[in-house]
């Protein structure tokens, strides 16, 4: 069957799938409409019918429930104004005719009395009919059944049978005498073009056919002309594809590297030397694991994916890391692939090496500047939520610091109870101490500005009680200062700048086991483009200051948590409240400053 319809010529293909076709269209146009039609129409006509039987129903309560037939009957006399209605009959809940109006036939006639003593709604040859209830207080007292003709209706369903037969009709003929004109526009074009292809055969390749259309088949005709013209030049364009080979494998920007089976490298493209240096000479005939661009665990890396390849794996987008000619360590992305002969065989591996050096020290850059915002954000949260119960703190630590000073002026001086008394106070001084340094994490925002200058600043702390403490519990450590004397001057508050520079020299000083010295440098500096440092700082006019120590350094994985609050290697309490950084860089964060830090474990900060 099958066979046979193969065999069959195009046109007559054609011109039997639009018959089919037509078939199809109009058996569905003449079955499925005027069932649809119909279906929607004796719908309606069910749906009247039901309408005006529980109308009539609900007026009928009254007189069935009081045995009132003469109101019953006029009831069922108004719906004689209807043309369609047939029969309305009211029956008790016994079955038996409380009132009935008829125009033709006998009710039981069209259904037996048990099937009017329940609700009903369906059609009985042309006639519409309906049961429902008739319901006092959610309490059935009598049935109406009512019927209403459809002849009308059904003599419309008949009168679109006939137009969708006739419509169904037309559209068949329309259909089959176009796929004709089809038929014979598509199958003589490929008729020529059959012919024409035997002539091409013998070695004709003048044969050129004469394009009658626009649509596919003289597209077709089109490509066939032009193919006949192409052959002829196949030589010279395979000659052509040749060259530009060359001048792509030449140029192209990647590296393109061609390795044969005994890994030793037989071609390399010119854009070897943009990226490592070498001259395409310089590496031709080298064997892959000799090659010294390679670090040894990178080699050992290659040679794992060369094996992969040679079992018919794809490597793709594999990093390695290549030592230039001169010295410098670049990023490179590998893909590679085997090519096989018909057998399956591998005869040469082909790979490309794209530079990602750039690339690489962007996305670093990226997640450096990412790792610095999360920073901030945690301080500034941290902040906020230690600031929020430093108030209260600070009203009960007035009673824990100011009674214990009133109990001690009162007590003589041999009293046992004197060290403890005094332990009280000593402590709440501690946290007083850390929350005032929450206070002013939580007030964040310089509200006393004036003309400062950061020398005058640094010689202040000389003078202060916070640095004659510091050199009494460090005799050991040096300060010395380095100061610009023509410092410009500065827009701050020189409470909170002096507080910066005290928690810095203390913690310097901390930092320091036994003997070692501080140095304090202040002086201006002009930032032209913006330096990435522990934090990016912006262009702009700057005065400096640098605070140096030769203490033990600050391990790698605390540098990036040393500004939260509360984050110390130090006792709480005794020798830091975990806030003396954090209020530096609040500080400095409220003066449009940045923040550089360089620590070398061993060497100091």
């Amino acid at each position: 069957m099958f066979k046979f319809i193969r065999d069959l010529s195009i046109k007559t293909k054609i011109i039997a799938t639009s018959v089919l076709c037509a078939v199809l269209v109009g058996g569905s146009i003449v079955l499925f409409f005027p069932y649809n039609q119909g279906v929607q129409i004796e719908q309606q006509a069910l749906e009247k019918a039901m309408a005006i039987a529980t109308m009539t129903a609900d007026n009928l309560v009254t007189s069935v429930v009081f045995e009132n037939q003469t109101t019953a009957k006029e009831i069922l006399d108004v719906l004689k104004g209807n043309p369609d209605l047939l029969f309305a009959v009211v029956r008790t809940t016994s079955g038996n005719v409380f009132a009935k109006i008829v125009r033709t036939g006998n009710v039981n006639n069209l259904y037996g009395t048990a099937m009017i003593m329940q609700p009903l709604s369906c059609i009985k040859g042309s006639v519409a009919f309906t049961t429902v209830p008739i319901r006092s207080q959610q309490e059935t007292v009598g049935w109406l059944s009512l019927g209403l003709s459809i002849r009308k209706a059904q003599r419309q369903i008949q009168r679109i049978t006939l137009t969708a037969m006739l419509v169904a009709t037309m559209l068949a003929v329309v259909i089959i005498f176009f796929s004709m004109l089809v038929a014979k526009a598509i199958a003589e074009p490929i008729q020529q073009i059959t012919d024409a292809s035997a002539q091409i055969a013998q070695g004709n390749f003048d044969v050129q056919l004469k394009v009658r259309s626009r649509d596919e088949v003289g597209m077709l005709t089109e490509t066939f002309n032009g193919m006949c013209m192409q052959l002829k030049e196949s030589i010279r364009n395979l000659a052509l594809s040749e060259e530009r080979y060359r001048l792509t494998f030449e140029n192209v920007f990647d590296v393109i590297v061609v390795i044969d089976t005994t890994l030793r490298i037989v071609s390399v493209t010119p854009s070897v030397q943009w990226i490592m240096g070498y001259k395409p000479e310089e590496l031709a005939g080298q064997k892959l694991k000799s090659l010294t661009q390679l670090v040894p665990e990178q080699r050992r890396k290659a040679i794992r994916a060369l094996r992969a390849l040679f079992h018919g794996a794809h490597v793709k987008d594999l990093e390695f890391v290549v030592l230039t000619k001169n010295g410098e360590y670049k990023n490179v992305e590998v893909t590679a692939t085997a090519l096989m002969d018909s057998h399956g065989v591998v005869q040469s591996i082909i790979a490309s090496m794209r530079d990602t050096t750039e690339r690489k020290r962007a996305e670093e850059e990226k997640k450096k500047l990412q790792e610095q915002l999360s920073r901030a954000e945690k301080m500034e949260t941290i902040g906020l939520l230690a600031g929020g119960v430093a108030h209260d703190l600070n009203n009960m630590l007035g009673a824990i610091v100011g009674y214990p000073e009133l109990l001690l002026h009162d007590l003589p001086d041999s009293s046992p109870l004197r060290p403890a008394i005094k332990a009280i106070k000593e402590s709440g001084e501690r946290a007083a101490a850390i929350v005032q340094d929450m206070l002013t994490l939580t007030r964040r925002g310089v509200a006393v500005r004036e003309v400062v200058n950061l020398n005058a600043l640094v010689r202040k702390y000389f003078e202060s009680p916070e640095y004659a403490k510091l050199k009494e519990y460090h005799p050991q450590i040096e300060v010395h200062e380095h100061l610009d004397p023509l410092l410009f001057n500065m827009i701050g508050s020189p409470v909170h700048l002096l507080k910066v520079i005290a928690n810095l020299v203390s913690n310097a000083a901390e930092a320091i086991p036994g003997i070692g010295s501080i140095k304090i440098t202040t002086e201006n500096r002009n930032v032209d483009t913006s330096l990435k440092r522990y934090e990016e700082i912006r262009e702009g006019e700057y005065v400096v200051l640098r605070i140096e120590d030769n203490g033990i350094g600050i391990p790698e994985a605390d540098l990036q948590r040393i500004f939260e609050p509360f984050y110390t290697k130090k006792v709480m309490g005794r020798s830091g409240t975990g806030l003396g950084m954090s209020v530096v860089w609040g500080t400095v964060k409220d003066h449009g400053g940045f923040i550089d830090l360089v620590s070398e474990q061993g060497r100091g900060t």
